[in-house]
C-alpha cells in the first residue's frame, strides 16, 4: 500500500513538473513578445539560431546566437542600461568583447557600441582596444607582436 502511494505521488509530481515546462515564442494579448523566444536554422527545429528572452516586447536577460554548425556566435547579457557583448569565431574562441546600448524610440530600435571593446586573435592574444561613445569610435589602439 505504501509503495503504491509513493508511486502515485511520484507520478503526480512528474506530471505537474511536465505541465510547467518552458513554453517558447509566446505573445501577450496585444501581440507583444514575452518570455523565451527561439529561432532555428532548420525547419525540423534541431539547429538553434537565436535564443533570447523578452519582457514587454524588449530583449532582456540574455541572448545567445549560434552559427549553423551549432557553435556559439555571440552572447548578449542585458543589464539596466548596457549590454555586455561577446563575439566568437567558428572554433568557439572569443574574438571580441565589449559594451553596447539599445535605444528604443517610436520609429526604430538602435543598437550601438558603447565604451571599451577588445579584439583577440586565434591564440587569444589581445590585438586591439577601442573606445566608443554613442556608437562613434573615439579611440583605437592596435597591438603588434
Amino acid at each position: 500500500m505504501k509503495k503504491n502511494l509513493v508511486i502515485l505521488l511520484l507520478l503526480i509530481v512528474t506530471l505537474s513538473a511536465k505541465s510547467q515546462c518552458r513554453k517558447y515564442n509566446q505573445v501577450d494579448e496585444k501581440g507583444i513578445k514575452k518570455g523565451w523566444w527561439v529561432t532555428y536554422w532548420d525547419e525540423k527545429k534541431k539547429n538553434t539560431q537565436v535564443k533570447n528572452y523578452y519582457l514587454d516586447g524588449r530583449e532582456t536577460k540574455i541572448c545567445k546566437c549560434f552559427f549553423e554548425s551549432g557553435k556559439r556566435q555571440a552572447k548578449f547579457r542585458y543589464y539596466k542600461n548596457h549590454i555586455r557583448v561577446k563575439y566568437f569565431n567558428e572554433k568557439g574562441r572569443m574574438i571580441e568583447k565589449g559594451w553596447a546600448k539599445m535605444d528604443y524610440s517610436d520609429k526604430e530600435i538602435r543598437f550601438f557600441l558603447e565604451g571599451k571593446w577588445k579584439s583577440f586573435d586565434e591564440s587569444r592574444t589581445k590585438i586591439s582596444e577601442s573606445e566608443y561613445l554613442d556608437g562613434h569610435l573615439i579611440s583605437e589602439k592596435i597591438f603588434t607582436k
